[in-house]
Formats: C-alpha cells, sequence, structure tokens
C-alpha cells in the first residue's frame, strides 16, 4: 500500500472499473471471489452494446444483462443484509436500455412486458410519496420519482411493435399475427395520454400509420391518424432544409408525413377523391409535396393501373426503335 498526501492507505492497483465507480467496491471475499457490479456498471454495460450499430448479437447480450440486474434485484429485495455494497435497483437508465434494444430487435412482447413493468413501479412508488405527502401535483411528483414512464420508452415500444410486424412478413403468418403488435401499441397510445401525461404526437402515430398501411389496411391507418391527431394551424413551412419555426398550435397535429401517408392509402385504394381531398388539407395546411413524394404517389398509381408486363429490356428497345422510326 502507498499512504497519499490525506494519510489515506489505498490500493497500489486499482482497476479501471473501479475509477469509473462501475463495480462495488465492498468485497470481503476478495480473494476468491470477483466483485460485483453495481447500479451504475450494469448501466454502463447495457448502454455500451445496445447503442452499437448492426450488432443484434451485442444488443441480445444488453437483454441479458438486463435480466440478470433483475435475478440480482429480487435476491436483494428478499434479502434482510446484503452487506456494505451498494443495493441493486433497476432505473430508467436500465430500462431505456433494454426497451431500445428491444425496440431494434423488433421483440414487442418483451418491449410491453418491460413498460408495464415501469408502470407498475411507477404506481408503487408514487403511493409511497402520496402516502408521505399531501396536496401532490401527479405529473410533477411522477417526472421526479427513479422511475417513471416517459416518451423514449413509449417510442421503442412502437418501434419494436413495428419492426416485428415487418419482419413476420418473410414467415408464413397471418394477417391477424402481422397485426398482433400493432394493435397492441395502438391500444397503449390510446392511454399514455391520460395515465402518464405523455401528449400524443405524429412521431407516434406515422409509424404505426405506415405499418398498417403495408398490410393492407388503409381504413385502420386512416382511422389512427384521425383519432390521434387533429389537423395543423396554418403556418409557415421551412425552406431550404432550415427547421420549421416553432406553433405551439401544431401540438399534437399532422405532420407532412402525416398527410402523405393518407394521399398514399387513397391512391393504394384508387380512391382518387379521398385522395384529393387530403392533398388539398395539406396545402391549405401551409404543408406541399415534394417531388419525392409526387414520384411515390405517381409509382403508387402506376402500379395499381397499368398491367404488370414480364418483356424483356431488348423487345422494349426495338418496340421504342420502332416508335422512333414511324
Amino acid at each position: 500500500t502507498v499512504t497519499p498526501n490525506n494519510g489515506l492507505f489505498v490500493p497500489r492497483w486499482r482497476p479501471t472499473a473501479t475509477e469509473k465507480v462501475d463495480i462495488s467496491n465492498y468485497n470481503p471475499s476478495f480473494r476468491t471471489e470477483a466483485p460485483e457490479m453495481n447500479n451504475q456498471g450494469y448501466a454502463s454495460m447495457i448502454w455500451r452494446n445496445v447503442r452499437k450499430r448492426n450488432k443484434p448479437s451485442l444488443w441480445r447480450y444488453a437483454l441479458r444483462t438486463y435480466d440478470r440486474m433483475g435475478i440480482v434485484e429480487e435476491q436483494d429485495r428478499q434479502k434482510r443484509s446484503i452487506g456494505g455494497r451498494e443495493v441493486i435497483k433497476r432505473k430508467n437508465s436500465h430500462h431505456q436500455g433494454a426497451l431500445l434494444a428491444t425496440s431494434k430487435l423488433g421483440m414487442w412482447e418483451k418491449a410491453l412486458e418491460i413498460f408495464h413493468l415501469v408502470e407498475k413501479q411507477q404506481e408503487s412508488k408514487f403511493q409511497k410519496r402520496l402516502s408521505r405527502l399531501t396536496n401532490v401535483n401527479k405529473s410533477t411528483a411522477v417526472r421526479k420519482l427513479p422511475v417513471h414512464v416517459t416518451d423514449d420508452m413509449l417510442v421503442s415500444v412502437i418501434y419494436a411493435s413495428v419492426r416485428a410486424s415487418r419482419r413476420m412478413s418473410s414467415t408464413e403468418a397471418t394477417l391477424e399475427e402481422r397485426r398482433r403488435p400493432l394493435d397492441a401499441a395502438s391500444e397503449l397510445l390510446q392511454r399514455v395520454s391520460t395515465e402518464h401525461g405523455i401528449g400524443v404526437e405524429s412521431r407516434h402515430c406515422n409509424p404505426l400509420s405506415a405499418a398498417y398501411q403495408k398490410l393492407g389496411l388503409r381504413q385502420d391507418a386512416s382511422n389512427l391518424i384521425a383519432s390521434f391527431l387533429n389537423d395543423r394551424k396554418l403556418g409557415p413551412e421551412p425552406e431550404d432544409g432550415n427547421e420549421e419555426p416553432f406553433n405551439i398550435y401544431n401540438l399534437g397535429t399532422k405532420d407532412k408525413a402525416s398527410y402523405t401517408l393518407m394521399v398514399t392509402g387513397a391512391v393504394l385504394e384508387e380512391d382518387w377523391d379521398d385522395a384529393v381531398d387530403s392533398l388539398r388539407n395539406m396545402t391549405d395546411a401551409g404543408l406541399f409535396p415534394n417531388q419525392r413524394h409526387l414520384n411515390a404517389w405517381t409509382e403508387v398509381s402506376e402500379r395499381k393501373t397499368k398491367p404488370r408486363t414480364t418483356r424483356s429490356w431488348k423487345k422494349k428497345r426495338d418496340e421504342v426503335w420502332i416508335e422512333r422510326g414511324l
């Protein structure tokens, strides 16, 4: 051991994980057992693996770390004494990391399981705080809890459901099986505003609406946008890629992607009256389609109206030459 200026005795060798407060300093059996991780160590391991791009194995490892932390948390809860080390408890950082992993992997059932666990812990901790205090504002008190539902958690559940539905297309799943995760996410949207004070925005509805539309459920896609989002107030549209000026009246309203989805759905069903009405509503709201939107609508309409040809490119080339020669 060495003696620093303050007179305290410290080990000669201190691992990097200890310096970053990732593992517990309390380890009475240090000669035979490795030190255990603390809450910050579990969070660092989860986020270190879940943030990687195109690494499903690391995303699954982050989920296994989250589940292993849950086992240790349950063991600590049942023990009367755990010695001098920190009590293991999962907080928002752990839940959000695990939900992000489920959204990347398309594990919608696991995502809903974690979301319901967060809801249960939030309600339990809020009731304990409510018993000690009076005249408590619920929305303010909930945000101060170590575990509470956030907008990022809701977005992760939505993306997990959308990816799960999309990946079922490569299997022999039926339409009812492919829409199950989307219906579960839609039911979640119906109650987050009243139970958790999270306003439903276009970033929540658009992915679900597009997934419904991909399954050919155009009516469900339109009803989802119409039930949660209001018509947009007229305002200046950003130009040259600049950010849109903030307008408080546009909270909870349709954006350009929402109107585009409604027009695309009407074109797919060859409902030209509804397509024109949706496009008119879009322009009345101060939003205008760009060239990419027009090309997509033209391609969809041609795919629905023109018969598909299987002729080779050589025959098409010969026809073009003949037409030019005439």
